[in-house]
């Protein structure tokens, strides 16, 4: 007897990868549903090709009817197509249906730190974040930001992920420390690519104490141009200005003399009216914006 079969192998489908996966790897594991036929199952083809009439395929091979998964090579960062061709023993033949998968090894393209500038000084604890955008070929999935007061990141003050549509974020933080950040692109491939790194102080205390020298308290004098000065102050951000006030009024609302001086300077001269007594102060500013007053001090 003889079996005469001119009928197709039953339908059958193609399991992994799915269709539209984007993926890093380049071994791609590929799986089919079994095919059935009342001759019986020959043999599974399995095409993969970046072309999808198949013209040249990357892989090509043939396994037998027990088969219905395998692992092949691709190359990196293309789309590739893919099917499997069931044959029966009559040597009819039955195409499970292309598929696609993209496979991308490649990093998401370079991107910048915008905000804070590198080596910001601030007394703000809420800081604001901001990032340009990346690209990638299989798009972008996430951003990663990473705060730490390490720059080794080993145990963050923040690790916060966002989707591809933020672009900025603000983090609440410890006052009086240094802090390192970056963030981290991932594209739909699960490819990342880091930021670089960049640092900030957040510094919210006041300058130290300092004294005011000279005039001496309760100095009475007839001299209405009068030398000023005070004692240098300290800080962990560094002391950007000293102002000098002097007015007739304790409370300072309308000063005689209003000026401002850099660090470097801890003395000066002014001209005040003759006849009135004159309280005078200096309030030192620190690089991130805190300022001590030295404390109050008058002559006549």
């Amino acid at each position: 007897s003889f079996l005469v079969d001119a009928a197709q192998p039953a339908t059958f489908g193609l399991t992994q990868p799915a269709q539209g996966i984007e993926t890093k790897a380049t071994t791609i594991n590929f799986a089919w549903t079994a095919s059935t036929d009342s001759s019986g199952i020959a043999s599974y083809r399995l095409l993969v090709d970046n072309d999808p009439a198949f013209g040249s395929p990357a892989v090509d091979s043939t396994f037998s009817a027990a088969t219905l998964n395998t692992s092949a090579v691709v190359p990196p960062n293309d789309t590739y197509f893919w099917r499997v061709i069931a044959q029966d023993d009559a040597g009819n033949t039955r195409s499970a249906g292309d598929s696609s998968l993209l496979v991308d090894a490649a990093q998401p393209a370079a991107f910048a730190l915008t905000q804070p500038a590198a080596g910001t000084e601030t007394k703000a604890t809420t800081i604001n974040f901001a990032w340009t955008a990346s690209t990638d070929s299989s798009g972008i999935a996430s951003y990663r930001l990473l705060v730490d007061n390490d720059p080794a990141f080993g145990t963050p003050a923040v690790d916060s992920t966002f989707s591809a549509a933020t672009l900025n974020t603000t983090g609440v933080l410890q006052p009086n420390d240094t802090y390192f950040w970056r963030v981290v692109a991932q594209d739909d491939a699960g490819n990342t690519r880091v930021s670089g790194d960049s640092s900030f102080l957040v510094d919210a205390a006041q300058p130290a104490a300092f004294a005011l020298t000279q005039p001496a308290a309760g100095t009475e004098t007839s001299a209405t141009t009068i030398s000023f000065a005070w004692t240098a102050s300290s800080d962990s951000s560094g002391i950007a200005s000293y102002r000098l006030l002097v007015d007739n009024d304790p409370a300072f609302v309308t000063p005689a003399v209003d000026s401002t001086f850099s660090s470097a300077t801890l003395n000066t001269t002014a001209v005040v009216p003759p006849n009135d007594t004159y309280y005078w102060r200096v309030i030192a500013q620190d690089d991130a914006g805190n300022t001590r007053v030295s404390g109050d001090s008058s002559f006549l």
